[in-house]
């Protein structure tokens, strides 16, 4: 792979660029291979980092359902792989299911799958996604790491949700949009972890908060040895100190207001393509930064 930027030659190719077509169709495959199969074949498939018996005792009832915790939670785990595939989908893996074990076969009839899948909280895919980030944590070598530093980013998204009042109330439309012409828009942002893959965390806020304030909320992610991969959207001074009084390193493009009338001949030069700047911090407090007066005037005056 040809690189364009000199300034990111120690990184994997796995962190950048283009993967090849032969390994996405090999996992397309892999993907297409379980939807096509039955319930059984998730369970099978992931059960070193999703066990039977963790599923069963985050069950709220010991009653035996058909739409059992397990059965319900691979069933809807397979409309997500489907890309939203609908409930009648998610159900014909279940019945198909039912009758590889022998079991009795539930209705066509989708109510009793979306009432089971609305019992399964958001505690319990909590606790599923926390166990598999611990066993993907074992599985990180030296070799996964940038010279020691386990690699992170942040980023944030957004998707439109239900027109209802409850969304519309914790997740109002934009501003610029007439009440009744437009759809609640909820934004995200979350922490991928490089290592291994997994999201570390994701956090949800309206429309009007900024991506950076949401970040400050999830600064316990990142720690020494953790090098923090994120856009201009993040670099902001507070943040930028607050991970360095952390022990974490990183890797940013200038914020937009910063990167004006600056040149890479201020400074000084410790190397190729590297130099070494003095920021200083901004004469005013943010209105968007969490911290008090008092807090802000300890911030220190410059940074290198």
């Amino acid at each position: 792979m040809k690189l364009k930027t000199p300034f990111l030659t120690g990184f994997s190719t796995k962190l950048y660029g283009s993967a090849k077509r032969a390994w996405q169709a090999s996992i397309r495959g892999k993907r297409e291979k379980l939807l096509k199969d039955c319930l059984g074949s998730f369970a099978r498939q992931f059960s070193e980092l999703v066990p039977p018996e963790l599923l069963e005792s985050l069950s709220k009832t010991q009653r035996k359902r058909v739409f059992s915790n397990p059965v319900v939670f691979w069933a809807w785990l397979s409309q997500i792989l489907e890309q939203n595939d609908s409930c009648t989908a998610a159900l014909s893996r279940v019945q198909a299911w039912c009758i590889e074990k022998g079991l009795p076969t539930p209705s066509s009839e989708t109510t009793g799958y979306c009432k089971a899948r609305v019992r399964l909280s958001q505690e319990s895919v909590t606790a599923v996604h926390q166990h598999v980030l611990s066993e993907m944590e074992r599985t990180v070598r030296s070799d996964d790491l940038y010279r020691g530093l386990t690699v992170k980013s942040v980023d944030g998204s957004s998707v439109q949700l239900m027109d209802t009042a409850e969304n519309q109330s914790r997740y109002p439309q934009p501003s610029i949009q007439k009440e009744g012409c437009g759809f609640p828009v909820m934004k995200f942002v979350g922490v991928l972890n490089h290592a291994h893959g997994c999201w570390e965390s994701c956090l949800t806020s309206p429309l009007s908060e900024s991506d950076f304030v949401t970040m400050r909320k999830m600064m316990g992610h990142f720690g020494p040895e953790t090098l923090l991969l994120a856009d201009r959207g993040f670099c902001s001074y507070e943040i930028m100190v607050r991970l360095r009084d952390k022990g974490c390193h990183s890797l940013m493009r200038l914020h937009q207001m910063r990167e004006k009338g600056f040149t890479l001949r201020e400074g000084k030069r410790i190397g190729k393509y590297e130099r070494l700047v003095t920021w200083v911090k901004p004469k005013y407090k943010p209105k968007a930064t969490e911290l008090s007066d008092v807090e802000w005037e300890q911030l220190p005056a410059t940074l290198e």
